[in-house]
């Protein structure tokens, strides 16, 4: 189902740093590989890294990937 990619996607973005670098590079490619929806492609491929980042900063160090 779709809607549970889009959400252990967003769980992976935010608790792991070295897949979030590797997503934001190339987002197109690496969200290709999941069975998403066009219009949830295209919302996962506008989010802001900074915002991202900033968000993944504030969680507690014991649920994030470095």
């Amino acid at each position: 189902m779709a809607q549970e990619t889009v959400e252990r996607l967003l769980g992976r973005i935010l608790t792991d740093a070295e897949f979030r670098q590797r997503l934001f590079r190339r987002a197109e490619e690496h969200l290709g590989q999941f069975d998403l929806l066009a219009h949830e492609r295209e919302s996962l491929c506008g989010l802001d890294l900074e915002a991202v980042e900033h968000l993944s900063g504030r969680l507690d160090p014991r649920i994030v990937r470095g």
